[in-house]
């Protein structure tokens, strides 16, 4: 039985969360902000930054609801492979995306992220969503809110 008065995996998830979003938060601050019918460019940073800390603040608060009891055992285990995978896929996808375009940049961060995962496998039902997951980045970001992505970059012509 953990004795603990707080859920140590909850607790430093809320941390992360809350200090993620201040960071965000306070950065956008060097943006104009707009309002919600003209956005500025630090619309989105200030009120996903605001997103984040509420959620970090629920966590906080449901890590000393549940106690120690709530999960068993202390956070013990950083997967290095995960993280340095997401981590990784992402830079990767900033690099990249110039020369390849979103087309290919898109898939290769996210199959590079999903293999992360110890359940990961590569299968048609996958696939299939990362085709339908591309088509709805590039309708949503791209043809919808005008963001310059280049879909086929440099080394395409």
């Amino acid at each position: 039985m953990n004795s603990s008065v707080f859920n140590q995996k909850e607790l430093l998830t809320g941390i992360l969360y809350v200090a993620f979003g201040a960071v965000a938060v306070i950065m956008g601050q060097d943006y104009g902000f707009g309002s919600l019918t003209e956005m500025d460019a630090g619309f989105f940073p200030i009120v996903l930054g605001y997103i984040l800390i509420g959620i970090g603040l629920l966590t906080l608060g449901r890590a000393f609801i549940r106690g120690g009891d709530g999960e068993p055992g202390p956070l013990r285990t950083i997967y290095w492979k995960g993280f340095a995978l997401v981590i990784g896929s992402t830079a990767l996808f900033a690099l990249v995306l110039p020369f390849v375009g979103l087309i290919v940049a898109l898939p290769l961060m996210i199959l590079m992220s999903a293999m992360g995962s110890s359940r990961f496998s590569l299968s048609l039902k996958s696939l299939a969503l990362l085709v339908c997951f591309i088509a709805a980045c590039i309708g949503l970001f791209v043809e919808g809110l005008g963001v310059p992505m280049p879909l086929f970059g440099t080394v395409f012509g």
